[in-house]
Parts: C-alpha cells; structure tokens; sequence
C-alpha cells in the first residue's frame, strides 16, 4: 500500500491542462458537471479539494466568492464535481483539484 496524490487543472472544456498522475475528465449532460475518473483505483475514496479558476484578469479585485465548485460524490475510482456562477447555477468552469489516497502497489 502506498500513499498516492492525482491532481490537475481542467479547463471549461473538460480538457486537461496539467496534470500529476492518471485520470480523465468527462462533462457530464447538466450544466457545470464534471467526472474525473482515476487509471487506477484508491482502497478507499480519497480525500479530494477542489477550486473553480477565476479567468478574468481584467478584474484585480478576483471573483464572486459565490463562483466555485461542489464536490457531488467521491469513492475509490472517481469523483464528480459541479462548477457555477455567481447566481448559485451550473456554468462551464476551469477548476483545479487534489486527491489524496493510498493504492495497492
């Protein structure tokens, strides 16, 4: 058993733009939800953070707090999560996460 960390940052798209590990990415038919699938499986559902990434640097004072991401359901192979807007709805967003977890060798 050892302890292993997949992390990325994924684009509004679902596209992977870094990445530590293997996983996918999928948008899912709601507005604003993603599936990250993991290559290999953790023994247990991994402690998973995430943050939605503010693009719009034409504004220095950052974003709504409101524009983040809920994380709707993580076990040993996956997590889903949902990224909005300002007004609490769905919204295509860039998001970064970190899973944290231990796999079999």
């Amino acid at each position: 058993m050892s302890k292993t960390l997949i992390a990325g940052t994924v684009d509004e798209n679902g596209g992977v733009i870094s990445k530590v590990g293997d996983f996918t990415v999928s948008r899912d038919h709601s507005v604003g939800i993603y599936t990250v699938t993991f290559k290999k499986n953790f023994l247990t559902p991994p402690v998973v953070t995430s943050s939605q990434i503010y693009s719009n640097h034409n504004n220095p004072a950052g974003g709504d707090a409101r524009d983040n991401t809920v994380l709707i359901h993580i076990n040993p192979h996956s997590f889903k999560i949902k990224t909005g807007d300002s007004a609490g709805q769905g919204s295509w967003r860039s998001f970064t996460f970190l899973a944290l977890g231990y796999v079999h060798h």
